[in-house]
């Protein structure tokens, strides 16, 4: 099996296009992931970033876009993700400044250290 094809993070200047909005909301997320966007992720199962040791799965929305499906969106995750990574979901709403990550909650104590 080949290789997956990847895209470099667009510059916060490249993100303008309506168009590409969630294509840049995950290449964003794999520049500050320091992962490289998947191209075509959700044809099979993949996550939206390539990582070695996370899942990464974006959600982009509007603010009546259907941000109530965040528990669906993370199970989503956590089924598809492979052994030995950890499942985020990692959420942006339109107009709203930064994204948000969901995560297990006690998986992240165990990576904060606590």
């Amino acid at each position: 099996m080949g290789e997956r094809e990847v895209e470099t993070p667009l510059k916060e200047d490249e993100m303008s296009t309506a168009r590409g909005t969630w294509k840049a909301m995950e290449r964003k997320v794999a520049g500050i992931l320091g992962g490289k966007r998947i191209i075509c992720s959700g044809i099979d199962g993949s996550g939206d970033v390539e990582h070695p040791s996370l899942y990464v799965e974006c959600k982009y929305r509007g603010p009546s876009g259907g941000l109530q499906n965040v528990f669906a969106w993370y199970s989503q995750a956590v089924v598809q993700c492979p052994g030995g990574k950890t499942p985020i979901l990692v959420l942006k709403q339109k107009g709203a400044v930064g994204e948000l990550v969901v995560m297990d909650l006690v998986k992240f104590a165990e990576l904060w250290g606590k």
